[in-house]
């Protein structure tokens, strides 16, 4: 008797509700895993269904098709053997009414961006509303980019 295979499908065109899409996504919630195994980085996916994928009964986003097409040839890859960071080990963005009403004493590095501090070895001021909680500290960031 043959051994069925597990395949990975793309969801595109196939009519599934987005309330059974939340209810089983994968370890991985809406990060892209290929960009974390490839490149250790959390790439939050937007929740487009285009660039989503069934496997195993999970759906799992990506950062783009060509991640997505990566993961489809070979989906074992990028999900054995990996270690997610823990939640608490992940920063958190403030929404922009939230972060101002967070005061300057309360920021590190006195609200100036690490990045650039780190990148540049300049210190320069970060915007505000770019804030970061990340293990109890508050940091803010001078781009979109930079955060």
């Amino acid at each position: 008797m043959r051994e069925k295979e597990t395949r990975s499908c793309k969801v595109k065109n196939m009519g599934i509700d987005r309330i059974l899409m939340k209810q089983t996504l994968s370890d991985f919630k809406y990060y892209c895993p290929v960009t974390w195994k490839n490149e250790k980085l959390l790439v939050k996916c937007s929740a487009n269904k285009e660039d989503c994928v069934l496997y195993k009964n999970a759906f799992y986003y990506f950062k783009s098709t060509v991640e997505r097409d990566l993961f489809i040839t070979n989906p074992n890859r990028f999900l054995v053997n990996v270690l997610l960071p823990k939640p608490q080990d992940l920063p958190i963005r403030v929404l922009p009414h939230k972060a101002a009403e967070v005061i300057l004493h309360e920021k590190a590095l006195n609200a100036h961006c690490s990045v650039t501090l780190m990148d540049e070895e300049r210190v320069k001021k970060g915007d505000t509303l770019l804030l970061i909680v990340f293990k109890d500290a508050k940091f803010v960031f001078d781009s979109e980019f930079k955060l």
